[in-house]
């Protein structure tokens, strides 16, 4: 989301946002049903099966002090409107063939023509949601509880309800949120039933940080705090309250598809991204906790499944996923049935997710299909019955109520069936001439039925099913025969309308009919889901070997804790062939081995390699005393991912008892960087008290721990060295004495800490690297990157690299240490890694008769390096003999006839050093140059992200891309932004921008910063009394009686509140325009790879 300021997920050809949002799919149309005043600033959708459709108007988030609304929020209920049926005309008053315009809506009412209103009820404060069953029963999510009505007679008002101890009322809670967080949208969000009817699923906000406890309503209690949001489930009736995936920031919404699958959208922390559609399962962790910070950058924070037993996203989202629905109907184009749809309230649009199957879970990529302008914000998304979609939309940005909101429909633009008969089994099952409603089937005779199971449309097959179920064994019978001939939907709807019916009437009657239809019968422990599980995990939708095994789990899971402990021991040499990484078989059989009494470690070693790393976090997991007491021994293991998992259970769970055994971690084997940081973050749990509840801990740093390990000459030399990469030079500590002290024990790590600094002491230190020929060419190289931050300003400075660009402060290589010119660069390099150096990148070795070789190669590099530092330092005789050495070795060939050098990228380097200072570079040199300059222009930008010319074009070097991040004549990103920990905090951090956007969308946000900028973002303009004004993002870190800020440059201001006239928000962004044109191509291919580098 907030990745380089401004992030879209928005195509980049897309012309100027509409003013009212079109359909992007030509087959589609969308028509405006109702707006203000009908109805207000709506959050929560659901359409009945008989064609209403139910919205919530909420009235209760944040509400201004004069605020003129309705004093509650309500639910209303819209009909009238005109059904998308074969034939049915596609426009109408009130409606547009490619995007709603508001036309036909009837001002006064602020509906379109046909269409009432029902208020259903209010009293409610800070709805957010609402689903319902066919027989009707509603389910309402407010920000703390959830709350029951009953319309069992479908005449749109509330039934009265038996509330006990005598009392009646038109409602009741049945659960509730008992927590001291007000804020309105991250407690209690989306709700859904699942398709057996067993539970209803409910997901939780990361609720501030605020503990809570969770309340059903037979007095099941679970409490928490701090661990972020969470997905829950509980019976209809509001009992037996379970949390059953953890891990998220602000999880606003979720969905079952057709085949039972749980899917979620989920909005991300502040400088991590992007939004998130996940596949949610039991036991499930989305890798995100509150009390690890808001940032999301923690060494115990997981966003893709980055860390061991963390679960990775199926696709972004765009901003502010709001709603999610899975869509089962015949009435959109077929491509559609099964595809996942979300609504993006910040980057107003609504989305497409095509899941295709990965390994034993789903990847995706966000398709637009419907978008609007600042003034689209659609939120809770629904199906009708007749396959059209309904969803809300707030209207304005502003999260303070402001008496505006809409109402729309997407539909078909044409009809997708042809006018037959009436719509029953058979071939006939996929016409229509009348669309059936659910109150009908329910009447029809038995054979029809049969036939009516394997409808087109779900909702009929469910209604089909479930009459059949209900018309005593014979109609049993007759569904468990569809159930084992069917294929796809038909036959899970018949399965679901198979559990439905066990869980109304008990086993007996099911096990019946199983047992004339099936027998001889395997043998069952629990009536039909041994069968059950046998035959779901071979229908085609998921029939490859990890997406059954991840089914065999789940189901399972209804064994004895013994039983299950077996089987999954007996799985786990299967899960060895087909699961090796893959994150959900292995977090599926993490979470049913967790339950049992914790195994002997040796017995999943014996039995499975791919799950013996994953023995710590069963262990946690179980959480019982004599699983805690095996910490020690994790911390000694060999295998640094079983330490790592043993120091973050430590240090999140602040198990102070093992403080003493933490260095255990860093001695029984090598340590890599996130190992150091994972215990470096561990120790710093244990030794800083818990923040305040709804406070989120105080953000030390990696860096900030990782100096005082550094600067303990205790500590071992090796792990000092690795803890000085974990340094961020740009901060106050280490200090640059104690910095250059480190050149010759730490070599290339300290010099590249000390390049980041432009004090004397730092300064002195590079030059003298830099000038030394005798150094490693790799340190030089990193010192002239720094020697950048001087060049202008010091004369020794621009001495040194004046040397090295004339080639007087290199070496020549004897010729007994030449090496061979490595493997040129090919198309067939993986996209962002470049493998070898290409010597062809250098000026030509003064013979000029050979390519040259790697050592010499790399110290034509380090000219180029100085050219690039001495941007705006050289005069009209530098820029004459550049241009001269460049014309010659142009003309110089390899013996294949290919050019010795990189040509366009010396000729770009020298326009680009004389660009500050263009008149010391003359008009006839210039001229000389042209012919080997690329063509650049927006288009050569985008074609460069959309990665179209890597066949033809050689990828970017991730190393040179960290180069151009950090130098100071350059794009410097490093001053507002950190990669790998260095660089400067006003932007977000882009360690892991690969994982929020592709290279498309990177390009975009380099080339227009402003189009899109994320809240935390925004800039602002503040005067002050004295008649200043200071421009920048404010910063957390001032206080009450202070604003903090910082500008372009990334200096910080702290300003007092008392000397503020005026702050207003501005629409540019704070990443200046025209940073491309700091850069030559070659060096925006390498940052792109640089920063697609996980």
């Amino acid at each position: 989301m907030k990745a380089l300021f401004a992030l879209s997920i928005l195509s980049l050809a897309f012309p100027a946002m509409a003013k009212s949002p079109v359909a992007l799919d030509e087959r589609l149309a969308i028509e405006l049903i109702a707006q203000e005043p009908a109805i207000v600033t709506p959050t929560g959708v659901f359409a009945d099966v008989r064609d209403n459709v139910w919205a919530i108007e909420c009235n209760t988030h944040f509400p201004p002090k004069d605020y003129k609304g309705y004093p509650t929020d309500r639910i209303f209920v819209f009909s009238g409107y005109e059904q998308a049926d074969a034939g049915a005309p596609t426009t109408r008053p009130g409606t547009a063939v490619a995007g709603g315009t508001g036309e036909g809506i009837d001002p006064k009412t602020g509906l379109a023509p046909g269409v009432q209103r029902t208020t259903f009820a209010d009293g409610l404060m800070q709805a957010m949601s609402l689903t319902m069953t066919p027989a009707g029963k509603i389910y309402v999510v407010c920000r703390n509880e959830i709350v029951y009505f009953e319309d069992k007679n479908h005449d749109l008002k509330p039934d009265e309800l038996d509330l006990g101890d005598g009392k009646k009322g038109d409602r009741k809670v049945l659960l509730r949120l008992d927590t001291k967080a007000t804020y309105p949208h991250n407690g209690l969000n989306g709700a859904t039933l699942s398709p057996d009817g067993e539970f209803l699923y409910f997901c939780l906000g990361l609720n501030t940080g605020f503990d809570y406890s969770v309340i059903g309503s037979d007095g099941s209690k679970i409490s928490g705090g701090g661990e972020g949001g969470s997905v829950w489930r509980c019976t209809p009736a509001g009992g037996k309250v379970e949390r059953i995936a953890i891990g998220f920031w602000n999880c606003h919404d979720l969905t079952f598809d057709a085949f039972g699958r749980l899917f979620a959208v989920d909005n991300d922390p502040d400088d991590i991204g992007p939004c998130r559609l996940l596949d949610i399962i039991e036991g499930g962790d989305y890798g995100w906790k509150f009390k690890n910070g808001r940032k999301g950058v923690h060494p115990f924070t997981s966003w893709n499944g980055e860390l061991p037993g963390t679960l990775p996203m199926v696709a972004p989202t765009g901003e502010a996923p709001s709603g999610i629905l899975a869509y089962e109907s015949d009435n959109w184009p077929a491509d559609y049935l099964g595809q996942v749809l979300v609504t993006s309230w910040g980057d107003h649009t609504i989305q497409r997710f095509e899941l295709k199957e990965k390994g034993a879970s789903f990847t995706s990529t966000p398709v637009n299909i419907i978008r609007g302008g600042d003034d689209f914000r659609p939120v809770g998304i629904t199906q009708a019955s007749d396959g059209s979609v309904f969803f809300t939309d707030w209207v304005d940005k502003s999260y303070t109520l402001h008496l505006k909101g809409k109402l729309w429909r997407i539909r078909a633009q044409a009809p997708t069936t042809q006018p037959a008969q009436k719509e029953t089994g058979g071939s006939a099952a996929g016409s229509v001439a009348k669309r059936l409603r659910v109150d009908e089937v329910t009447k029809a005779p038995q054979s029809e039925l049969i036939q009516l199971c394997s409808a087109p449309r779900r909702e009929i097959r469910i209604a089909a099913g479930d009459s059949l179920a209900a018309s005593g064994d014979t109609g049993l019978r007759e569904l468990v025969k569809l159930y084992v001939v069917e294929k796809d939907r038909p036959l899970i709807d018949a399965y679901w309308s198979l559990k439905r019916r066990e869980r109304a009437e008990g086993p007996q009657s099911l096990l019946r009919a199983l047992m004339t239809e099936l027998s001889p019968l395997p043998k069952i422990s629990q009536p039909g889901d041994n069968v059950f599980a046998d035959r779901i995990v071979r229908y085609p939708d998921v029939g490859n070997s990890s997406q059954s095994l991840r089914r065999l789990l789940t189901f399972l899971g209804q064994d004895s804790a013994a039983q299950r402990r077996d089987t999954l021991l007996g799985l786990c040499k299967v899960l060895d062939v087909t699961a090796r990484s893959d994150p959900f078989l292995n977090a599926a059989a993490i979470h049913a081995l967790s339950k049992n009494s914790i195994l002997p470690e040796d017995a999943l070693t014996r039995e499975s390699a791919v799950l013996a790393p994953f023995y710590p976090l069963i262990a946690r997991r179980n959480g019982s005393p004599e699983a805690v007491a095996l910490l020690p021994k994790f911390l000694k293991s060999p295998d640094p991912a079983v330490r790592r998992v043993a120091l973050q259970w430590i240090g999140e769970d602040r198990l102070v008892q093992f403080k003493d055994n933490l260095p255990d971690a860093l001695k029984a084997g090598d340590v890599t960087r996130d190992l150091l940081a994972t215990y470096l973050a561990a120790q710093e749990k244990l030794n800083t008290p818990l923040p305040e509840p709804g406070k989120p801990p105080a953000e030390r740093s990696v860096s900030q721990f990782a100096v005082e390990f550094l600067l303990d000459e205790k500590n071992d030399a090796k792990l000092r060295k690795v803890a000085l990469e974990l340094v961020n030079p740009t901060d106050a500590k280490p200090s640059s004495k104690q910095l250059v002290a480190l050149i010759e024990p730490m070599g290339l790590a300290a010099i590249q800490a000390i390049a980041w600094r432009d004090d004397p002491e730092s300064q002195a230190a590079l030059r003298a690297v830099a000038a030394d020929a005798k150094r490693d060419i790799a340190e030089r190289r990193e010192a002239v990157l720094g020697l950048a931050r001087s060049a202008l300003a010091s004369a020794e400075t621009k001495s040194v690299l004046r040397e090295i660009l004339l080639g007087r402060g290199t070496r020549r290589v004897p010729a007994a240490e030449a090496k061979d010119p490595p493997t040129p660069i090919t198309a067939d390099k993986p996209n962002g890694v470049r493998g070898e150096r290409n010597p062809a990148n250098g000026i030509v070795d003064p013979a000029g008769k050979r390519r040259v070789p790697l050592q010499a190669a790399t110290e034509a590099d380090l000219r180029l390096d100085a050219l690039k530092a001495m941007r705006g330092a050289l005069d009209a005789a530098d820029g004459k003999a550049l241009v001269d050495e460049l014309m010659s070795a142009a003309t110089k060939k390899q013996p294949d006839g290919t050019a010795v050098l990189n040509e366009a990228e010396w000729a770009e380097q020298i326009m680009l050093a004389f660009k500050p200072t263009p008149e010391a570079l003359s008009a006839a040199d210039r001229k000389r140059l042209e012919p080997l300059l690329p063509q650049r222009s927006p288009l050569l930008w985008q074609v460069i992200g959309s990665g179209a010319d890597r066949d033809s074009r050689p990828v970017g070097d991730p190393d040179a891309g960290r180069r151009v991040f950090a130098l100071a004549t350059g794009a410097r990103c490093y001053v507002c932004h950190q990669f790998d920990g260095r660089g400067g905090a006003v932007g977000p951090d882009l360690s892991r921008v690969r994982s929020a956007m592709d290279d498309a969308k990177i390009v975009e946000s380099i080339i227009e910063p402003s189009k899109e900028i994320a809240p935390l973002y925004v800039s602002s303009i503040i005067e002050l009394k004295n008649g200043d004004t200071i421009s920048g993002v404010g910063l957390n870190e001032a206080g009450a009686a202070y604003v903090a800020i910082a500008d372009a440059t990334g200096k910080r201001h702290r300003i007092k509140a008392e000397d503020i006239v005026s702050r207003r928000e501005e629409k540019i962004s704070v990443m200046p325009e025209g940073l491309v044109d700091t850069m030559s191509v070659q060096e925006f291919r390498d940052l792109l790879a640089y920063l697609r580098r996980l």
